[in-house]
């Protein structure tokens, strides 16, 4: 799943540039960059996250419009990801994924 959301990120870089840049800044007053993990710098997923889950409380900085704004970014990745589906796609398949048509196996053992 870590390298689906990396993947999904570089697209969104290579791609939708836009996209991620108005994530970015919408985050901007929460955690500075200077303080996220390497993994959020890679996976946009990762860095809504710790924007959300900030230790230090930083969140309670997302009120009103700032939080639209927040919440209008993320809802952007995913409505950008559903609908170049395709595009997606294939530039998975072009970084060495294979397709196919058979379910993944269950995990066990939960």
């Amino acid at each position: 799943m870590a390298n689906l959301k990396r993947l999904a990120t570089s697209f969104l870089r290579a791609e939708h540039p836009a996209i991620i840049d108005e994530v970015e800044a919408a985050f901007a007053n929460i955690v500075p960059k200077s303080e996220l993990p390497e993994r959020a710098l890679q996976d946009i997923f990762h860095f809504i996250t710790a924007q959300l889950y900030d230790p230090l409380g930083r969140t309670a900085n997302l009120q009103g419009a700032a939080a639209n704004r927040a919440v209008n970014a993320v809802v952007a990745v995913f409505d950008t990801l559903s609908s170049d589906s395709a595009g997606f796609e294939a530039y998975v398949l072009a970084h060495g994924y294979s397709k196919s048509s058979v379910a993944a196996p269950k995990a066990t053992g939960f």
